[in-house]
């Protein structure tokens, strides 16, 4: 990543879950859909500026 990094990062908080409790993915899903709601502002300013680049092209 550290040649091509991502435009956006989203780092849900999921440091008490380990990666084989499966059992709790439901957990691990709804912070990541609040992950994504707390990104939605950067995600779609993101998208607007690509977008305006790709159209430029």
């Amino acid at each position: 990543m550290a040649g091509d990094p991502p435009d956006i990062l989203l780092e849900p908080r999921l440091a008490q879950i380990g990666l084989l409790e499966f059992h709790r993915a439901e957990e691990a899903i709804s912070e990541g859909e609040r992950c994504v709601k707390r990104m939605r502002p950067v995600i779609e300013y993101t998208m607007e500026n690509v977008a305006r680049l790709f159209a430029k092209s």
